[in-house]
């Protein structure tokens, strides 16, 4: 990567290589199977004894089914992805498949993969925080791991929402102002 992203003192210039790329998938854990539609508290990049990780923290606002019990609204779950780990490129995808979910949300429109990029990537993690205050909605799903029959991984699938299905819940949700709209208002 020719341009050097540096986020909380993290050099994320050979972390993000390829991000651009990488098309979003989905697969993690922290989420409990079910629907939910959750509020997206803060993005970090963290570097610990596995490597570099990507967290998102969200906070659970409205529950449609789950599997976990004694779960509510209110309750906080994570995204966390190893950028450095044996899974680098899968993990990059599933923070590409949570940052495109909130980018679409934010923007108001379906956006192709391509257009988040690894200079947003960053910018999530940083002190602006772009996507805090950001709704999205997570489908969790059990799967059984391919190479290991027997064991399940949570899979995470990430959508946008709209206004107007935040607004039919009547809980004066709404989402932060449109980026876009503020800069065609200003031209």
């Amino acid at each position: 990567m020719s341009q050097q992203l540096a986020v909380q003192g993290i050099d994320l210039s050979d972390v993000l290589d390829g991000f651009d790329k990488v098309a979003p998938s989905g697969a993690g854990e922290y989420f409990e199977p079910g629907k939910y539609i959750v509020e997206i508290q803060s993005c970090e990049f963290k570097k610990g004894h596995k490597g570099v990780s990507f967290i998102g923290v969200c906070k659970i606002v409205h529950i449609f089914h789950t599997e976990a019990e004694g779960l509510t609204v209110g309750h906080s779950r994570n995204i966390v992805e190893n950028l450095t780990g044996q899974n680098a490129a899968i993990c990059k995808g599933n923070m590409k498949a949570f940052l495109l979910a909130g980018c679409e949300s934010l923007y108001r429109q379906k956006l192709d993969h391509r257009a988040v990029k690894a200079e947003f990537a960053a910018a999530c993690g940083s002190a602006a925080q772009p996507l805090k205050g950001v709704f999205v909605i997570c489908e969790a799903v059990s799967k059984e791991k391919q190479a290991k029959k027997g064991e399940f991984i949570t899979v995470k699938n990430w959508k946008m929402i709209s206004e107007a299905e935040l607004a039919s819940f009547g809980q004066g949700w709404t989402l932060p102002p449109n980026p876009l709209a503020r800069a065609q208002a200003a031209a």
